[in-house]
């Protein structure tokens, strides 16, 4: 084993204190199928130190939400873990989150109004026909109102699911692609189009 600490700063290079840093790893010679997720928060200086670490790739993540007007997140992947060799040079640097917000049109929903419901974003994927599920987001029933700050600039495929009262099984609504801009979006209307 071995251990890898570092600092984490905000966008305007302070320190991201009080953060909960995630680290995902495959270790050494357990293939694709051996993830081990661990969890360390950073200090009043933004530093974190994860300790008896099995050697293997590690990537860290932070995804700051508490302040919903500035969400933050950061990602430092590939980072090549030896056994009994320390890594204390790690730097996570977190930049602005971007927004996607909109709401859903209701009223092209067939029948009642629906109990719950959630939009499956999906990213598209060369050569997969059902691509790579990124996000759930929440939706209020009421407004249709959505907000995500879980997505990167790129092309995704929307899809909203919502369940009626007594009903055996989901209805599912495609929602079209949607590219997402670097900037993020706002405003984005969503008109649910029933999967045949």
């Amino acid at each position: 084993t071995s251990s890898m600490s570092g600092i984490c700063v905000l966008p305007d290079g302070s320190p991201a204190a009080s953060m909960w840093v995630q680290a995902q790893g495959t270790p050494a010679g357990s293939g694709d199928s051996g993830g081990v997720w661990l969890n360390e928060r950073t200090d009043a200086e933004g530093r974190f130190r994860f300790a008896k670490v099995p050697a293997g790739t590690w990537t860290l993540s932070v995804q700051n939400t508490r302040r919903n007007d500035n969400p933050t997140r950061g990602e430092l992947a590939g980072i090549e873990l030896l056994g009994g060799i320390a890594r204390d040079d790690l730097r996570l640097q977190l930049q602005a989150a971007l927004v996607v917000k909109g709401r859903i049109d209701l009223s092209t929903l067939a029948g009642e109004k629906p109990q719950w419901g959630w939009l499956e974003v999906t990213r598209e994927v060369p050569g997969q026909e059902h691509g790579e599920h990124v996000a759930g987001v929440g939706v209020r029933l009421n407004t249709g109102e959505f907000q995500t700050d879980e997505l990167v600039a790129g092309s995704y495929r929307m899809t909203l699911h919502v369940f009626h009262e007594g009903a055996e099984q989901n209805d599912s609504y495609e929602c079209g692609t949607v590219a997402v801009p670097p900037t993020g979006l706002t405003d984005l209307v969503l008109v649910p189009q029933r999967k045949s």
